[in-house]
Protein backbone atom coordinates (compact mmCIF):
# COMPACT_ATOMS: atom_id res chain seq x y z
CA UNK A 1 0.00 0.00 0.00
CA UNK A 2 1.27 3.45 -0.83
CA UNK A 3 2.33 6.06 1.70
CA UNK A 4 -0.77 8.12 1.11
CA UNK A 5 -3.04 5.20 1.85
CA UNK A 6 -1.19 4.34 5.03
CA UNK A 7 -1.35 7.94 6.16
CA UNK A 8 -5.10 7.96 5.84
CA UNK A 9 -5.64 4.60 7.52
CA UNK A 10 -4.06 5.60 10.87
CA UNK A 11 -4.53 8.47 13.29
CA UNK A 12 -3.58 11.82 11.78
CA UNK A 13 -3.68 15.57 12.37
CA UNK A 14 -7.45 15.60 11.89
CA UNK A 15 -7.89 13.29 14.88
CA UNK A 16 -5.62 15.54 16.97
CA UNK A 17 -7.70 18.58 16.02
CA UNK A 18 -10.82 16.70 17.09
CA UNK A 19 -9.26 15.92 20.47
CA UNK A 20 -8.30 19.57 21.03
CA UNK A 21 -11.82 20.65 20.01
CA UNK A 22 -13.25 18.27 22.58
CA UNK A 23 -11.04 19.86 25.25
CA UNK A 24 -12.26 23.35 24.27
CA UNK A 25 -15.89 22.17 24.42
CA UNK A 26 -15.41 20.63 27.87
CA UNK A 27 -13.81 23.83 29.17
CA UNK A 28 -16.59 25.98 27.73
CA UNK A 29 -19.48 23.88 29.02
CA UNK A 30 -18.22 22.65 32.39
CA UNK A 31 -15.82 25.26 33.81
CA UNK A 32 -18.14 28.23 33.01
CA UNK A 33 -15.48 30.82 32.12
CA UNK A 34 -16.23 34.47 31.36
CA UNK A 35 -18.79 35.05 28.59
CA UNK A 36 -16.31 36.22 25.97
CA UNK A 37 -13.93 33.37 26.81
CA UNK A 38 -16.76 30.84 26.64
CA UNK A 39 -17.72 32.24 23.22
CA UNK A 40 -14.15 31.91 21.96
CA UNK A 41 -13.92 28.31 23.19
CA UNK A 42 -17.23 27.37 21.56
CA UNK A 43 -16.26 28.95 18.23
CA UNK A 44 -12.85 27.22 18.29
CA UNK A 45 -14.49 23.90 19.18
CA UNK A 46 -16.96 24.25 16.30
CA UNK A 47 -14.22 25.13 13.80
CA UNK A 48 -12.09 22.28 15.11
CA UNK A 49 -14.93 19.80 14.67
CA UNK A 50 -15.37 20.95 11.06
CA UNK A 51 -11.64 20.45 10.37
CA UNK A 52 -11.62 17.11 12.19
CA UNK A 53 -14.50 15.79 10.08
CA UNK A 54 -12.72 17.02 6.93
CA UNK A 55 -9.29 15.51 7.64
CA UNK A 56 -9.85 12.67 10.13
CA UNK A 57 -8.94 9.21 8.86
CA UNK A 58 -12.35 8.00 10.00
CA UNK A 59 -14.20 10.29 7.59
CA UNK A 60 -11.61 10.99 4.87
CA UNK A 61 -13.17 8.58 2.36
CA UNK A 62 -16.69 9.98 2.87
CA UNK A 63 -18.31 12.09 0.17
CA UNK A 64 -18.20 15.85 0.71
CA UNK A 65 -22.00 16.16 1.23
CA UNK A 66 -21.83 13.54 3.97
CA UNK A 67 -18.88 15.28 5.65
CA UNK A 68 -20.60 18.65 5.29
CA UNK A 69 -23.82 17.39 6.91
CA UNK A 70 -21.91 15.82 9.80
CA UNK A 71 -19.86 19.00 10.32
CA UNK A 72 -23.00 21.12 10.22
CA UNK A 73 -24.81 18.91 12.73
CA UNK A 74 -21.84 18.92 15.14
CA UNK A 75 -21.40 22.69 14.87
CA UNK A 76 -25.13 23.27 15.37
CA UNK A 77 -25.10 20.97 18.40
CA UNK A 78 -22.27 22.97 19.97
CA UNK A 79 -24.00 26.27 19.20
CA UNK A 80 -27.34 24.93 20.40
CA UNK A 81 -25.80 24.01 23.76
CA UNK A 82 -23.57 27.05 24.04
CA UNK A 83 -25.95 29.89 23.09
CA UNK A 84 -28.46 29.20 25.91
CA UNK A 85 -25.59 29.02 28.40
CA UNK A 86 -24.17 32.30 27.14
CA UNK A 87 -27.62 33.90 27.28
CA UNK A 88 -28.21 32.72 30.86
CA UNK A 89 -24.75 33.84 31.89
CA UNK A 90 -25.29 37.30 30.33
CA UNK A 91 -28.55 37.67 32.26
CA UNK A 92 -26.84 36.59 35.47
CA UNK A 93 -23.94 38.98 34.90
CA UNK A 94 -26.36 41.83 34.18
CA UNK A 95 -28.05 41.32 37.53
CA UNK A 96 -24.78 41.58 39.42
CA UNK A 97 -23.02 44.81 40.06
CA UNK A 98 -19.56 45.30 38.68
CA UNK A 99 -18.13 45.41 42.19
CA UNK A 100 -19.74 42.13 43.19
CA UNK A 101 -18.69 40.43 39.95
CA UNK A 102 -15.04 41.35 40.41
CA UNK A 103 -15.06 41.13 44.18
CA UNK A 104 -12.79 38.10 44.14
CA UNK A 105 -10.24 40.07 42.11
CA UNK A 106 -10.46 42.96 44.55
CA UNK A 107 -10.04 40.59 47.48
CA UNK A 108 -6.93 39.06 45.93
CA UNK A 109 -5.50 42.52 45.28
CA UNK A 110 -6.16 43.50 48.89
CA UNK A 111 -4.56 40.32 50.15
CA UNK A 112 -1.54 41.00 47.92
CA UNK A 113 -1.26 44.49 49.37
CA UNK A 114 -1.42 43.15 52.92
CA UNK A 115 0.53 39.93 52.38
CA UNK A 116 2.94 39.70 49.47
CA UNK A 117 3.14 35.92 49.69
CA UNK A 118 -0.59 35.61 48.75
CA UNK A 119 -0.01 37.10 45.32
CA UNK A 120 3.08 35.00 44.71
CA UNK A 121 1.25 31.85 45.80
CA UNK A 122 -1.81 32.64 43.66
CA UNK A 123 0.11 33.25 40.45
CA UNK A 124 2.46 30.34 41.16
CA UNK A 125 -0.54 28.03 41.56
CA UNK A 126 -2.18 29.40 38.39
CA UNK A 127 1.01 29.04 36.35
CA UNK A 128 1.62 25.51 37.64
CA UNK A 129 -1.96 24.49 36.80
CA UNK A 130 -1.71 25.83 33.25
CA UNK A 131 1.70 24.24 32.76
CA UNK A 132 0.44 20.86 33.94
CA UNK A 133 -2.65 21.15 31.72
CA UNK A 134 -0.68 21.92 28.55
CA UNK A 135 1.95 19.32 29.46
CA UNK A 136 -0.73 16.64 29.74
CA UNK A 137 -2.23 17.80 26.44
CA UNK A 138 1.14 17.67 24.66
CA UNK A 139 1.92 14.22 26.09
CA UNK A 140 -1.49 12.93 25.00
CA UNK A 141 -1.05 14.25 21.46
CA UNK A 142 2.48 12.82 21.28
CA UNK A 143 1.21 9.42 22.45
CA UNK A 144 -1.48 9.46 19.76
CA UNK A 145 1.07 10.44 17.11
CA UNK A 146 3.62 7.83 18.23
CA UNK A 147 0.98 5.12 18.26
CA UNK A 148 -0.08 6.09 14.76
CA UNK A 149 3.53 5.99 13.50
CA UNK A 150 4.19 2.62 15.13
CA UNK A 151 0.98 1.15 13.72
CA UNK A 152 1.95 2.36 10.24
CA UNK A 153 5.56 1.09 10.40
CA UNK A 154 5.01 -2.26 12.14
CA UNK A 155 5.25 -5.26 9.83
CA UNK A 156 2.11 -7.33 9.48
CA UNK A 157 2.05 -11.03 10.18
CA UNK A 158 0.42 -13.95 8.40
CA UNK A 159 -2.95 -13.56 10.10
CA UNK A 160 -2.94 -9.79 9.57
CA UNK A 161 -2.49 -10.21 5.82
CA UNK A 162 -5.11 -12.97 5.69
CA UNK A 163 -7.65 -10.86 7.58
CA UNK A 164 -6.87 -7.85 5.40
CA UNK A 165 -7.53 -9.87 2.23
CA UNK A 166 -10.73 -11.35 3.64
CA UNK A 167 -12.05 -7.95 4.72
CA UNK A 168 -11.23 -6.48 1.30
CA UNK A 169 -13.18 -9.26 -0.43
CA UNK A 170 -16.14 -8.75 1.92
CA UNK A 171 -16.16 -4.96 1.49
CA UNK A 172 -15.86 -5.02 -2.31
CA UNK A 173 -19.63 -5.27 -3.03
CA UNK A 174 -20.28 -2.35 -0.68
CA UNK A 175 -17.65 -0.31 -2.56
CA UNK A 176 -19.20 -1.08 -5.96
CA UNK A 177 -22.88 -0.68 -4.99
CA UNK A 178 -22.92 3.17 -4.77
CA UNK A 179 -21.15 3.48 -8.12
CA UNK A 180 -23.66 1.11 -9.72
CA UNK A 181 -26.52 3.19 -8.30
CA UNK A 182 -24.97 6.39 -9.69
CA UNK A 183 -24.59 4.97 -13.20
CA UNK A 184 -28.20 3.78 -13.05
CA UNK A 185 -29.37 7.29 -12.13
CA UNK A 186 -27.27 8.77 -14.94
CA UNK A 187 -28.93 6.44 -17.44
CA UNK A 188 -32.39 7.53 -16.30
CA UNK A 189 -31.32 11.18 -16.42
CA UNK A 190 -30.05 10.87 -20.01
CA UNK A 191 -33.33 9.22 -21.04
CA UNK A 192 -35.30 12.02 -19.38
CA UNK A 193 -33.19 14.61 -21.17
CA UNK A 194 -33.87 12.94 -24.53
CA UNK A 195 -37.61 13.04 -23.90
CA UNK A 196 -37.50 16.68 -22.81
CA UNK A 197 -35.46 17.75 -25.84
CA UNK A 198 -37.85 15.92 -28.15
CA UNK A 199 -40.83 17.54 -26.40
CA UNK A 200 -39.24 20.95 -26.94
CA UNK A 201 -38.53 20.33 -30.61
CA UNK A 202 -41.04 22.99 -31.68
CA UNK A 203 -39.70 25.53 -29.18
CA UNK A 204 -36.73 27.88 -29.67
CA UNK A 205 -33.29 26.28 -29.68
CA UNK A 206 -32.35 28.19 -26.54
CA UNK A 207 -35.00 26.22 -24.62
CA UNK A 208 -33.50 22.93 -25.78
CA UNK A 209 -30.00 24.11 -24.84
CA UNK A 210 -31.29 25.10 -21.41
CA UNK A 211 -32.57 21.53 -20.88
CA UNK A 212 -29.23 20.07 -22.00
CA UNK A 213 -27.26 22.45 -19.79
CA UNK A 214 -29.26 21.42 -16.71
CA UNK A 215 -28.52 17.79 -17.52
CA UNK A 216 -24.81 18.57 -17.98
CA UNK A 217 -24.71 20.27 -14.58
CA UNK A 218 -26.33 17.25 -12.92
CA UNK A 219 -23.93 14.95 -14.77
CA UNK A 220 -20.97 16.88 -13.31
CA UNK A 221 -22.39 16.26 -9.83
CA UNK A 222 -22.63 12.53 -10.54
CA UNK A 223 -19.06 12.53 -11.87
CA UNK A 224 -17.77 14.07 -8.65
CA UNK A 225 -19.69 11.48 -6.66
CA UNK A 226 -18.08 8.69 -8.67
CA UNK A 227 -14.62 10.11 -8.04
CA UNK A 228 -15.41 10.24 -4.32
CA UNK A 229 -16.70 6.65 -4.23
CA UNK A 230 -13.84 5.41 -6.41
CA UNK A 231 -11.32 6.29 -3.69
CA UNK A 232 -12.93 3.61 -1.51
CA UNK A 233 -12.86 1.10 -4.37
CA UNK A 234 -9.18 1.81 -5.08
CA UNK A 235 -8.35 1.47 -1.39
CA UNK A 236 -10.18 -1.87 -1.27
CA UNK A 237 -8.24 -3.11 -4.27
CA UNK A 238 -4.92 -2.01 -2.77
CA UNK A 239 -5.71 -3.75 0.53
CA UNK A 240 -6.71 -6.90 -1.34
CA UNK A 241 -3.48 -6.95 -3.34
CA UNK A 242 -1.30 -6.27 -0.30
CA UNK A 243 -3.12 -8.89 1.78
CA UNK A 244 -2.83 -11.54 -0.93
CA UNK A 245 0.87 -10.87 -1.49
CA UNK A 246 1.70 -10.97 2.21
CA UNK A 247 -0.46 -14.02 2.84
CA UNK A 248 0.89 -16.03 -0.08
CA UNK A 249 4.50 -15.08 0.67
CA UNK A 250 4.08 -16.57 4.14
CA UNK A 251 2.30 -19.67 2.84
CA UNK A 252 5.07 -20.27 0.32
CA UNK A 253 7.64 -20.40 3.13
CA UNK A 254 5.46 -22.72 5.27
CA UNK A 255 4.75 -25.95 3.42
CA UNK A 256 2.29 -27.22 6.01
CA UNK A 257 0.03 -24.22 5.38
CA UNK A 258 -0.37 -24.80 1.64
CA UNK A 259 -3.63 -26.81 1.96
CA UNK A 260 -5.30 -23.60 3.12
CA UNK A 261 -4.94 -22.25 -0.41
CA UNK A 262 -7.50 -24.75 -1.71
CA UNK A 263 -10.18 -23.19 0.51
CA UNK A 264 -9.96 -19.77 -1.14
CA UNK A 265 -10.14 -20.97 -4.77
CA UNK A 266 -13.97 -20.79 -5.05
CA UNK A 267 -14.05 -17.34 -3.46
CA UNK A 268 -11.39 -16.00 -5.81
CA UNK A 269 -13.08 -17.53 -8.84
CA UNK A 270 -16.44 -15.98 -7.97
CA UNK A 271 -14.81 -12.63 -7.23
CA UNK A 272 -12.84 -12.68 -10.48
CA UNK A 273 -15.96 -13.58 -12.47
CA UNK A 274 -18.01 -10.82 -10.80
CA UNK A 275 -15.36 -8.20 -11.43
CA UNK A 276 -14.95 -9.34 -15.05
CA UNK A 277 -18.71 -8.93 -15.56
CA UNK A 278 -18.51 -5.48 -13.98
CA UNK A 279 -15.72 -4.47 -16.36
CA UNK A 280 -17.80 -5.53 -19.37
CA UNK A 281 -20.76 -3.50 -18.11
CA UNK A 282 -18.52 -0.49 -17.57
CA UNK A 283 -17.21 -0.75 -21.13
CA UNK A 284 -20.80 -0.84 -22.45
CA UNK A 285 -21.65 2.12 -20.26
CA UNK A 286 -18.69 4.12 -21.57
CA UNK A 287 -19.72 3.39 -25.16
CA UNK A 288 -23.25 4.59 -24.41
CA UNK A 289 -21.86 7.82 -22.97
CA UNK A 290 -19.68 8.30 -26.05
CA UNK A 291 -22.77 7.89 -28.22
CA UNK A 292 -24.47 10.81 -26.46
CA UNK A 293 -21.75 13.29 -27.44
CA UNK A 294 -22.42 15.95 -30.03
CA UNK A 295 -25.63 17.55 -28.77
CA UNK A 296 -23.93 20.62 -27.26
CA UNK A 297 -20.56 21.88 -26.04
CA UNK A 298 -21.59 21.83 -22.36
CA UNK A 299 -22.82 18.26 -22.69
CA UNK A 300 -19.64 17.18 -24.47
CA UNK A 301 -17.51 18.57 -21.64
CA UNK A 302 -19.70 16.94 -18.98
CA UNK A 303 -19.71 13.60 -20.79
CA UNK A 304 -15.93 13.63 -21.19
CA UNK A 305 -15.45 14.32 -17.47
CA UNK A 306 -17.95 11.57 -16.64
CA UNK A 307 -16.17 9.08 -18.89
CA UNK A 308 -12.89 9.88 -17.13
CA UNK A 309 -14.52 9.21 -13.76
CA UNK A 310 -15.98 5.90 -14.95
CA UNK A 311 -12.66 4.95 -16.55
CA UNK A 312 -11.07 5.36 -13.13
CA UNK A 313 -13.60 2.85 -11.77
CA UNK A 314 -12.78 0.47 -14.62
CA UNK A 315 -9.04 0.73 -13.96
CA UNK A 316 -9.59 -0.04 -10.27
CA UNK A 317 -11.76 -3.03 -11.22
CA UNK A 318 -9.11 -4.29 -13.65
CA UNK A 319 -6.50 -4.08 -10.88
CA UNK A 320 -8.74 -6.16 -8.60
CA UNK A 321 -9.30 -8.70 -11.37
CA UNK A 322 -5.55 -8.97 -11.96
CA UNK A 323 -5.01 -9.55 -8.23
CA UNK A 324 -7.52 -12.42 -8.34
CA UNK A 325 -5.93 -13.93 -11.43
CA UNK A 326 -2.44 -13.64 -9.93
CA UNK A 327 -3.66 -15.37 -6.78
CA UNK A 328 -5.24 -18.21 -8.77
CA UNK A 329 -2.04 -18.64 -10.81
CA UNK A 330 -0.02 -18.77 -7.60
CA UNK A 331 -2.33 -21.44 -6.17
CA UNK A 332 -2.09 -23.45 -9.39
CA UNK A 333 1.72 -23.24 -9.25
CA UNK A 334 1.70 -24.49 -5.66
CA UNK A 335 -0.51 -27.44 -6.66
CA UNK A 336 1.88 -28.29 -9.47
CA UNK A 337 4.78 -28.30 -6.99
CA UNK A 338 2.93 -30.65 -4.68
CA UNK A 339 2.38 -33.07 -7.56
Amino acid sequence: MDEQGRGRSGLNIGDSIGLISLVFAVIAFTLSPHVWLKTVFIVMAALGIVLAVRFSHWTYSWSWPRRFILSLLCALALIGIGVPQINDQLKSDHQKSLTDYYSWVIQIIRLQMRHAWVGRAFWLFTGAFMMIFFLVLVVALKAVRDRSIVSQQAKNGFLDYKLQAENAIISLPAALAPITAITFNVGKMIEAQTRQVQAAAQKPTVVQLRVVKRTATKLDVYSRQIHSRCSLLEGTGARLEEGMLGWFAWIKSQNELKPQLIQVIPTLQVLGSTVASTILKINDYIRSMEANKGISRDMNIALEAHIQAVTRVRDASIAIQQSCMSALRFIDAQEQENK
